[in-house]
């Protein structure tokens, strides 16, 4: 077993040999092409409108509506409305722009808690043959694995779809976001104590509110911290990594870094002082597991749905939890550019392509671990793109342009 084991970490130790995607030129971009047949039927699928993001008439498979923050805070809709209000002094107008802006602060914050307890309510039934929801990441994980193997045995088409999961990426993602239901109690508090000012706290203290609670300047500190401090760091693929591999310290800073499910640094402190390795290691394959699953889900729909239609929260979320943008980035605000939408889905899709093209999934004949290795947190939110770095607005038109 000994033997089996390190024979399969040598196995996957050079995987600078894995070629990331380029997009220096339209020469290289087309080589990538080529290569990765998955980067081109994403490509097609994105330029053909197959895969879009939109507000309007969202896939509901895929979107969960009432379980993330705004992106756009409305306060210039608000404040106009009342400069066109002739029956309002204008010596009260900017007091009552404030005012209004708070009732409509408040009743977001009732909204939000309303939504994250039915939410709670409505996937309880989902985990009944679960003991936690990081047993329920562990199983759907598995099972992928053992489709694709019935897949691979069964010597199917690469256009044959794998046997689906028995959750949809809209469940999956809801039983992810259901623990926010515990941040209810303290949140009610602060609202009932602070009314409109309780804005104000959840700017400064965004953690303490509901995720769809969050403000986009609350959401924009909460990014900020969880930025990938190692984009544009990378010369080459990383090579292979096991949670059991690493030393505490960079575990620790791992999870540190992670947007996914962060480990509060109190925590990390108590494990260091009763000198417990195994949670925090379990931890990070908890989270690789789980991106593992959504990505899944989201590219099963993506290739084999006649549209897929994501939200633009969704989008951010998708971004945020793959850390694939800079801490000086506003993400909602990019998402609400469509140039910035653009450079965001672009570095959505060159992720996928990198870590999922020749998988059995997506048209390939090998298994996500046998590609990359088992529980490779090496790869954990790698860009997929050359030297590590991320799309920019200079790329767009060597990605778009005809071959």
């Amino acid at each position: 077993m000994l033997r089996k084991k390190f024979t399969q970490v040598r196995k996957y130790a050079d995987l600078h040999r894995v070629t990331p995607i380029s997009t220096v030129s339209e020469a290289a971009f087309h080589d990538s092409l080529q290569s990765n047949r998955l980067l081109s039927r994403l490509r097609e699928a994105y330029l053909a409108q197959r895969f879009k993001v939109q507000n309007e008439d969202p896939s509901e498979e895929i979107n969960s509506l009432h379980s993330l923050p705004m992106t756009v805070l409305p306060r210039e809709n608000i404040f106009a409305q009342v400069n066109k209000d002739a029956k309002i002094g204008h010596w009260r107008k900017p007091a009552v722009k404030w005012f209004r802006l708070g009732l409509y602060m408040l009743k977001y914050y009732k909204d939000g808690v309303k939504n994250t307890y039915i939410l709670a309510k409505r996937t309880k039934p989902l985990l009944q043959n679960y003991n936690a929801t990081n047993c329920l990441v562990s199983e759907l994980f598995k099972k992928v694995e053992f489709n694709e193997i019935e897949h691979r045995l069964m010597k199917k088409s690469s256009n044959d779809t794998i046997k689906p999961l028995p959750l949809s990426r809209r469940q999956f993602i809801e039983c992810h976001r259901r623990k926010e239901v515990w941040k209810i109690p303290t949140f009610f508090l602060l609202a009932l104590m602070f009314e409109e000012l309780t804005a104000v706290i959840c700017y400064v203290w965004p953690k303490v509110a509901p995720h769809n609670c969050l403000t986009p300047g609350g959401f924009k500190k909460i990014s900020g911290a969880h930025a990938n401090e190692q984009l544009d760091k990378l010369k080459k693929v990383p090579p292979y990594a096991s949670p059991y591999m690493l030393s505490e310290d960079e575990v620790f800073a791992k999870l540190r870094s992670l947007a996914i499910e962060e480990t509060p640094y109190w925590k990390l402190k108590l494990y260091r002082f009763m000198d417990n390795k195994s949670i925090p290691q379990e931890a990070l394959v908890k989270a690789h597991q789980f991106l593992f699953v959504d990505d899944w889900l989201l590219l099963q729909h993506i290739l084999h749905e006649p549209t897929t239609k994501l939200t633009v929260a969704e989008l951010v979320d998708c971004i945020w939890l793959r850390q694939l943008y800079y801490r000086h980035e506003d993400i909602n605000v990019m998402a609400n550019n469509t140039e910035g939408r653009r450079v965001l889905v672009w570095r959505l899709l060159i992720y996928w392509a990198f870590r999922f093209d020749k998988t059995v999934s997506c048209g390939g004949d090998k298994l996500f671990a046998e590609r990359w290795g088992v529980n490779n947190i090496a790869l954990l939110n790698y860009s997929g793109k050359g030297g590590g770095s991320l799309v920019g607005r200079d790329e767009l038109s060597i990605l778009e342009s005809s071959q």
